[in-house]
């Protein structure tokens, strides 16, 4: 049974061909192999040859799927019943293991082999190399349509290849179940495969995209050209700079053909990427088409990448070489260089004349490497355009020679930000800062008084910047030269990967902030805020009330007026034991105790604050008051918003912060503070009354039709304004004062005047028309006067209720309004309800429409 399985892959995993050579003896060659694969001998294999079948593809794929053909050929031959089931059925096996079995076969070759050779099957190695090497061509094949079909036809050129999409999917996705004796017709197949256009030359042009794939100046390339031939198609102008040339292109919908890619756009790519390597190989390239190109890639190594790709592919097919590689390898370095220096010699030249011209021994006039960068800089600004590849080679050797070395991008990068305006100040300060021991007191100063991140990580920042620039900001002797010092910092200098202009970004950031701590000797808002949490914790309280408005709900009773101060000497000033009780307390609102919060959350406590007062502690027990004093803040809101008696207007609360800075080492951390308690006690409340609510909503029907800012309205106009229900009013005294000056100020303003005659044309005139209406008179004298007595003209108020509302005064409809709260508080029968609703609506339709007749 072992051998059957093992015979029966041999047979299904091998593909006996015709022999290459014209003659008799390869032609018997090949029919024996596939007899003796049919386990049959060889007997017959002469007589197919003279009478004519011996094209042993043919008899595989053609003649053993048409039974007259095959038996023609059996009699013909004179081969026996038996021989000639055995050689059908194995050319009907020939070749139909899937693509699953031939990777297993793949995987497991030499088992496969030596098991066949112990059971005498004539399975040869070379037969089975053929059939893999079948498998890696379209597995190649396959990969490559699948890499243009989803990477180039998709990356900004629309194409439409609706066909050759749907078949390589079709394989992609049933690759295993393909079978192998299928696979070579699939794609080259004269008739049925998909590269059956030979003009097309696609199975090339695959190859020679999958090689280009990562390539980003192909990709541009083939992006431009793509974009160009879509819209010369479109009657577009390709090169157009209108505002409106990408609203344009994005309309249009036109889609390159496949035969508009294969003989169109490949071609015109192909021509344009030979023209780039031949341009690179001899230097002619121009310095606006290398910036086009090259400059648009990120480091030298890429610029090398590049180039390897472009010799091997650029003569139009794969593996090519060039003998001018290594060549034009130091050529583009050399534009990458110069590309760099094209911003940075103004720098390193402004470096040198002003920000470290104090780190010389003399002045820039007799400096050679000065001189020549500052003329390479004057003439780069002149020419840069008109320059080529191998005249910028020309013109940056002097300068080459005399640095010794060139100077990476990065080098150059951090030499840029160094010379900037925004780094004047802090270079400055730093060149001053040569002494080791002031500097660490300067950073500890700072780290003790500025806690911010942004502050605490540009100390980080400078204290490397400082060390890697210590040999060149601060030498043993004044540099003789420009040359000296770029020596000392490529040398001395370590970039860190780039992550030392990193560190020169963040302190030039956060310089300015961090200049006024060492400057002014002030502590930052951090370490303010620190300190406020200390106050707070020991003075603060923290006020809530009812409020239509969220944000008034919580304020904060900072008395600043008990604050501990420091004096001269830096001892506890005293606060004052008792402060004005007659001056009103001053409040901050919930807007700087959230801003506090978020200053607080972003300090980073210095060490000695922690030290002296354990502020982590502190802070932490701030925070945790807060938060739940917010909390308690919108169950106040939501109370009043749903109308619970106790908290409407007029409802007040103040709870003080408290921590026991003296005990904090002994206090119960689980103990329950009052800002709890309360916080529980709210929730509770809220349940309650939402349960009252529902109940009562359910209980009597009418309620439904009034919110609860109605019923309290209600309420209020029935019991007044003093009712037990109601909490505590704030005192009005100071707003009845006010009222009685209006009241008095309105008796005057009632005694004008209501209008004002004419004295031309006796018209009469309302009194607030400075001039006459018939005749544009001036208003008289007297009535000027008598308006200014009355302190001006009565201005129009809005309607409003009278003002016995407001005090609950009784008044005409009240019984109504009683009657009907009487009604909503009963339990009635609400069918019963609408049932005579509806019969007094039909009763008045019918009138109505009687009246009408």
């Amino acid at each position: 049974h072992v051998h059957a399985v093992l015979s029966n892959a041999a047979v299904s995993a091998a593909l006996p061909r015709q022999g290459h050579e014209e003659n008799d003896e390869a032609k018997l060659k090949a029919l024996e192999e596939t007899w003796k694969l049919a386990g049959l001998g060889v007997e017959d294999c002469k007589t197919q040859i003279e009478l004519g079948y011996d094209d042993v593809e043919y008899m595989i794929y053609q003649m053993s799927q048409r039974d007259p053909d095959w038996q023609e050929m059996v009699e013909a031959c004179n081969i026996s019943k038996s021989s000639s089931d055995k050689l059908l059925a194995a050319c009907r096996k020939f070749g139909t293991a899937t693509m699953e079995t031939m990777n297993v076969i793949k995987k497991n070759k030499e088992q496969f082999l030596n098991l066949l050779g112990k059971i005498g099957c004539p399975f040869s190695r070379e037969m089975l190399d053929e059939q893999l090497k079948d498998m890696l061509s379209f597995d190649t094949l396959l990969k490559q349509t699948n890499t243009f079909l989803n990477f180039y036809c998709d990356c900004g050129v629309p194409i439409t290849v609706t066909k050759m999409q749907k078949a390589v999917k079709t394989w992609t996705e049933g690759y295993n179940k393909l079978i192998l004796r299928n696979i070579k017709g699939l794609f080259k197949d004269e008739k049925k495969g998909l590269f059956q256009e030979k003009k097309y030359n696609e199975e090339f042009y695959m190859a020679w995209l999958y090689e280009l794939q990562t390539s980003r100046l192909f990709l541009n390339q083939w992006r431009t050209s793509g974009r160009g031939l879509v819209a010369k198609l479109s009657g577009r102008d390709a090169k157009s700079r209108s505002k409106f040339a990408a609203l344009d292109e994005d309309k249009d919908d036109t889609k390159l053909t496949r035969k508009q890619v294969f003989m169109q756009l490949l071609p015109s790519v192909e021509r344009e990427w030979k023209l780039l390597k031949d341009s690179v190989g001899d230097g002619s390239i121009t310095v606006p088409r290398l910036e086009e190109t090259f400059a648009t890639l990120s480091s030298d190594e890429e610029y090398v990448r590049e180039l390897l790709l472009l010799t091997s592919t650029g003569d139009g097919e794969v593996g090519g070489e060039a003998k001018w590689t290594q060549d034009a390898i130091t050529k583009l370095k050399d534009f990458s260089m110069l590309l760099h220096m094209k911003n940075s010699i103004p720098a390193i030249l402004k470096l040198r004349t002003t920000m470290l011209a104090s780190l010389f021994a003399s002045a820039e006039k007799g400096d050679q490497l000065y001189t020549q960068l500052k003329n390479l800089d004057e003439q780069l600004k002149r020419e840069w355009s008109k320059k080529t590849l191998l005249s910028l080679t020309e013109l940056v050797a002097p300068v080459k020679k005399n640095l010794g070395a060139q100077l990476t991008s990065v080098q150059l990068r951090f030499l840029t930000v160094l010379a900037d305006k925004n780094s004047e100040q802090m270079v400055e300060w730093l060149l001053k800062q040569k002494s080791q021991a002031q500097f660490n007191q300067m950073k500890q100063f700072v780290n003790d008084s500025g806690g911010e991140a942004n502050i605490v990580n540009a100390v980080a920042s400078l204290v490397t910047l400082r060390t890697q620039l210590l040999r060149l900001i601060y030498p043993v002797k004044p540099y003789a030269s420009l040359k000296d010092m770029i020596h000392v910092f490529r040398t001395e200098v370590d970039m860190q990967r780039g992550e030392l202009t990193s560190h020169l970004e963040s302190v030039t950031q956060s310089f300015a902030a961090l200049y006024r701590i060492i400057k002014g000797g002030k502590e930052s808002a951090g370490i303010k805020a620190c300190k406020d949490i200390i106050h707070f914790l020991s003075y603060g309280v923290l006020s809530f009330k009812s409020s239509d408005d969220p944000n008034d709900v919580l304020v904060l009773e900072p008395h600043w007026e008990k604050k501990v101060t420091k004096t001269a000497d830096g001892k506890d000033a005293k606060a004052p034991a008792q402060p004005d009780s007659s001056a009103p307390v001053k409040t901050e609102n919930l807007e700087f105790l959230l801003d506090l919060r978020s200053k607080i959350v972003m300090t980073e406590i210095p060490a000695k604050m922690e030290r002296e007062y354990k502020m982590s502690k502190l802070v932490a027990k701030f925070l945790d008051q807060l938060q739940v004093a917010l909390d308690i803040k919108d169950l106040i809101f939501q109370l009043y918003q749903k109308g619970h008696f106790a908290f409407q207007t007029g409802y007040k609360k103040r709870i003080a912060f408290t921590y026991d800075a003296e005990a904090k080492e002994q206090q119960d951390e689980t103990k329950e503070t009052e800002f709890q308690r309360e916080y529980v006690h709210l929730q509770n409340e809220l349940s309650s009354w939402n349960a009252i609510i529902k109940r009562a909503r359910t209980q009597f029907y009418y309620l439904n039709f009034f919110t609860m800012r109605e019923i309290l309205k209600i309420v209020d106009l029935l019991l007044g304004d003093s009712a037990k229900w109601r909490p505590k009013q704030e005192d009005t005294k100071g707003n009845d004062e006010e009222a009685k000056k209006e009241e008095a100020k309105d008796e005057k303003q009632d005694m004008l005047p209501k209008v004002w005659k004419c004295p031309q044309d006796t018209f009469d005139n309302k009194l607030e028309h400075p001039k006459c209406l018939m005749c544009g008179l001036p208003r008289p004298e007297a009535i000027d006067k008598l308006i200014e007595a009355a302190g001006g003209l009565k201005k129009r108020r809005r309607s409003r209720s009278p003002s016995y509302r407001e005090k609950g005064v009784e008044y005409d409809s009240g019984k109504d309004l009683a009657a009907m709260l009487t009604l909503a508080n009963s339990s009635v029968d609400v069918r019963r309800v609408q049932k005579s609703f509806s019969e007094h609506s039909k009763k008045l339709k019918e009138g109505i429409e009687a009246l009408e007749k």
